[in-house]
């Protein structure tokens, strides 16, 4: 089990760049589970001087990370919290981003829950991938991808999740606590954030496939399906039925099943057996956004031509009439003066400017853009017909054909933003593949030793063939990382720098590692 909770030190519940009480980015100090319901007590210390647990580099390390991908290292944060990397980073990320106060989460009941948690994961003696560094990682990388990479004011701000905070809903915010348009987001952060820390809860080192093949008890519990992963959810979802662990009891019903349903679809989704159907949901998704921009491309560059072609054909006969001014001065009425590509009667009133025309601004360089810049709304847009395609066009403001033109997608339903979470925690879940070389290499070497020993095992109870990537008498992780990356990994990050733009950084280190692995190879 994953231990008992108790009371903690909490950190303050201010928001997003608020003081964060010293004591939560500290090194918190679980005490092992009693055989009893009893409640065990969980303190935070704080060390002083420059051993384990220093708060200042704790600080200074977890204050980098907040605001980057890559400036965050696990296993230093265990080794400086003393084996307490997961609690200490999600204490100090709940209460930095203001998760305490939106939701009104009790700060030592999430303490306790964390610690608790962590307790479930193994320090890295035994298990040297799934333990409780890597639950801190990639918890790290989620929260980098929410923010800094924008997924969550994307997703966020279509309430998927909180349909009674739609706008056309009405008043529905009875239920809402201290949620506002500033905290679009923030319940897809809290739901992510705490997929994150539990998502490899009670991990063994063992794959979904061993258990089944061996009849585990946790395969036959859950029908051979997402095995590991349906364990996780389930297990950690019991640590928080303690009334010490329970930190969202303070959310409202309706806000809780739908925090809850959205967690156990974003852990079960972390299961390989289900990375084609994410990655290939998302991808669909883009399409559907690409092809719909391409239209509204097409029907923008109409009315532009349309439109401009009016300016040009004013602004050609005011330039002819002002050529002729200063030579036909005794042209009297009636009579027609010669020039240019066509004639223009005399007692024709040549315009004195362009034409006063509303336009959407899509290309910047086109002329007459200051009239443009004056637009008051989209319903003011010239009409046009698409050429390629018959029938009415559907106008759009120049916002929307900008951000479609620019490629930006966003989600256009729930069951799309359910695939964009799952994504963020499917490519957090591989997060060291976006972090420094050094770093990367040292979580593909750990995941290689936790192989074998799988295949050792495997071995000793007569199992064959040996499970892929674990037989150590063949190539294993690190002897394969090139045909990986082309086959799952470029791709994987490719759709999410798509669909995330702000997640291009993480592509690029990806990018910068995977040359690194042809290099050796």
């Amino acid at each position: 089990g994953g231990g008992g909770g108790g009371g903690g030190g909490g950190g303050d519940t201010g928001g997003a760049g608020a003081p964060v009480n010293l004591a939560s980015a500290s090194a918190a100090t679980c005490t092992p589970a009693a055989p009893s319901k009893s409640r065990t007590t969980v303190t935070t210390t704080i060390n002083t001087g420059s051993g384990p647990g220093d708060p200042a580099k704790v600080r200074a390390l977890l204050d980098a990370a907040f605001k980057s991908y890559d400036e965050f290292d696990a296993l230093a944060l265990a080794q400086l919290t003393e084996g307490r990397p997961l609690s200490t980073l999600g204490t100090y990320l709940f209460s930095r981003l203001g998760l305490n106060e939106t939701f009104k989460i009790d700060a030592a009941k999430l303490s306790n829950f964390l610690c608790a948690i962590e307790q479930g994961y193994d320090d890295g003696n035994s298990i040297p991938y799934h333990n409780k560094a890597h639950a801190a990682s990639v918890m790290h990388m989620t929260h980098a991808t929410m923010l800094i990479g924008g997924a969550g004011k994307m997703v966020g701000a279509g309430r998927w999740f909180q349909p009674w905070l739609q706008p056309q809903e009405g008043e529905g915010g009875s239920n809402s606590l201290n949620v506002s348009q500033d905290d679009e987001g923030a319940f897809e952060t809290l739901a992510t954030l705490l997929a994150a820390a539990i998502h490899d809860f009670e991990h063994v080192g063992l794959s979904n496939d061993f258990l089944v093949k061996t009849d585990n008890e946790r395969a036959i519990r859950y029908n051979d399906r997402s095995v590991n992963e349906n364990h996780h959810v389930a297990a950690a979802y019991a640590v928080m039925r303690r009334p010490e662990c329970n930190f969202l009891d303070s959310l409202p019903r309706q806000e809780y099943k739908a925090l809850r349903e959205l967690v156990i679809e974003l852990v079960v989704g972390t299961d390989m057996a289900q990375h084609k159907q994410v990655v290939d949901g998302l991808k669909d998704a883009l399409n559907k956004h690409t092809t719909k921009a391409e239209k509204l491309a097409r029907a923008q560059a109409v009315r532009e031509m349309e439109a401009w072609r009016e300016v040009d054909k004013h602004a050609q006969a005011l330039k002819r009439a002002q050529e002729t001014d200063t030579t036909n001065d005794d042209v009297t009425s009636g009579e027609k003066i010669e020039g240019g590509a066509e004639e223009v009667e005399a007692d024709e009133v040549p315009p004195t400017e362009p034409p006063a025309l509303v336009l959407q601004r899509v290309s910047p360089g086109l002329p007459y853009n200051n009239t443009a810049d004056n637009m008051i709304n989209a319903d003011q847009t010239t009409k046009a017909t698409d050429t390629a395609n018959t029938g009415s066009l559907e106008r759009t403001s120049s916002k929307v054909v900008m951000e479609h033109l620019g490629g930006h997608y966003q989600v256009a339903n729930k069951d799309e933003a359910k695939l964009m979470l799952k994504m963020v925690l499917k490519c957090a879940d591989v997060g060291h593949l976006a972090l420094p070389w050094t770093s990367h290499l040292a979580w593909v070497e750990r995941l290689e030793a936790e192989f074998f020993s799988q295949g050792d095992l495997e071995k000793s109870l007569g199992i064959t063939p040996v499970s892929f990537l674990m037989d150590r008498a063949k190539p294993g992780v690190t002897k394969t990382q090139v045909g990986f990356f082309d086959f799952v990994v470029l791709p994987l990050f490719r759709s999410l720098a798509q669909a995330l733009p702000g997640t291009t950084l993480i592509l690029n280190q990806v990018k910068a590692n995977y040359t690194n692995w042809v290099t050796l190879d």
